[in-house]
């Protein structure tokens, strides 16, 4: 045997092997899938330079039955923060604000924790849970509202989703710096002692969208624009994500589009603090941002020096139970060692992560909510499966 043929014959074996884990990994998908009661879901598993899988499975949209692809935009819930930790990023490249600036020299109003009038918080408070400012339970009714009415007497809804439809029913449209003035001020509709901490700014970590909100409005204030205006200038436009933006209001029928538990299209409702969930994405796109962010660690980013990507992924606190750190709103999985966040919405599910050492990365996407058992579970099983082959599949492409 030559050695061209040796080598050719090894190259296919290590094709065949990895194919053979995309065959398994179809499978498997597909029977999560067909006993899940999921509308759909699709997955990317990928390293620093190509797609090593992706597939969708059920339908992006149960009305019109289109299929779930890699390409059909959907909410993506939480991980939207990671972009307000990218913007963030770029503005302190800019020099207009530190991690270490309090941020009451960047506001036009002052945000002050009553329960400590004293003390500052920080830029990183905010982006990593633990400026004192902390979600009510409450804040939900106020944060979405419907684009169009909701016949609650035709219509099958579960106990939850009935609640958070008729809580968000009465809400308009106002801009975010409303909002967080509302909240926030004293003089606000619904300020209140109890949306901050008695803890001051650094101690206790709270994971909270309304201090995510502000962060974003930090970007807004220095740059003199929309924060969705420069999220899609500065980081969608840049990567060429061409499936990702925020026009919820004008869906297209390419999108993967929220779901009830009951298998039915979500009312369609908008967030008022849309920076902190409301990104419309795809698995593909999505794969594009991670790249940048693996590559950006390794010195060859678009989007920021390689000093802010390792800034930006530096842990600076820990969740309650130490389970994962928070750097610039990414976390670090301390048990799996990936960074990476997850999202979660009325209707939809999702998370990205990545692991640089071993140069492997994943998106999970779905179209519903896990509100009842079965989906949980489904969604659960996706996850595991994911991690169980991704590590197999970079293997089998390197061998």
């Amino acid at each position: 045997m030559t050695r061209l043929t040796l080598i050719i014959l090894l190259f296919k074996a290590g094709s065949l092997l990895g194919q053979n884990y995309s065959d398994t990994l179809d499978a498997q998908f597909r029977q999560i899938f067909e006993e899940s009661n999921l509308p759909g879901f699709s997955v990317g598993i990928f390293n620093e330079q190509s797609v090593l899988y992706g597939k969708g499975f059920g339908l992006a949209n149960t009305e019109i039955e289109l299929p779930y692809g890699l390409d059909n935009p959907q909410q993506i819930a939480s991980i939207s923060k990671t972009f307000i930790a990218v913007a963030l990023m770029q503005c302190i490249e800019e020099g207009h604000f530190e991690l270490e600036t309090p941020i009451n020299e960047i506001l036009p109003f002052k945000v002050i924790n009553p329960h400590h009038p004293e003390a500052e918080i920080l830029v990183k408070h905010l982006a990593n849970h633990t400026s004192s400012i902390v979600d009510a339970k409450s804040e939900w009714k106020n944060t979405y509202y419907l684009l169009n009415e909701v016949d609650f007497q035709s219509q099958s809804f579960t106990k939850e989703e009935r609640k958070f439809l008729r809580g968000i029913s009465a809400n308009e449209e106002m801009t975010l710096e409303e909002y967080l003035k509302n909240y926030l001020i004293v003089k606000g509709e619904w300020y209140s002692k109890k949306i901050f901490s008695k803890s001051q700014a650094g101690i206790n970590y709270s994971y909270s969208n309304l201090a995510s909100g502000l962060a974003a409005y930090l970007v807004e204030a220095v740059q003199k624009m929309p924060y969705s205006s420069y999220i899609i200038e500065k980081i969608i436009q840049p990567l060429g994500m061409k499936n990702s933006g925020w026009e919820h209001k004008n869906s297209s029928n390419e999108d993967a589009i929220q779901h009830l538990s009951n298998g039915q299209p979500y009312p369609k409702f908008e967030d008022i603090n849309y920076p902190s969930g409301n990104i419309k994405s795809t698995i593909n796109d999505l794969i594009l941002y991670q790249q940048d962010m693996m590559l950006g660690l390794k010195g060859e980013g678009q989007l920021l020096k390689t000093s802010s990507y390792e800034s930006m992924f530096s842990p600076t606190s820990f969740n309650s139970d130490e389970s994962e750190s928070v750097g610039v709103f990414w976390i670090k999985h301390d048990v799996l060692g990936d960074l990476m966040h997850p999202g979660a919405a009325a209707g939809a599910v999702g998370v990205i992560g990545f692991n640089l050492e071993k140069n492997i990365g994943y998106v999970l996407l779905t179209n519903s909510g896990t509100h009842t058992d079965q989906q949980g579970e489904s969604y659960v099983k996706i996850w595991r499966t994911i991690l169980k082959y991704r590590e197999l599949l970079t293997n089998a492409r390197n061998e």
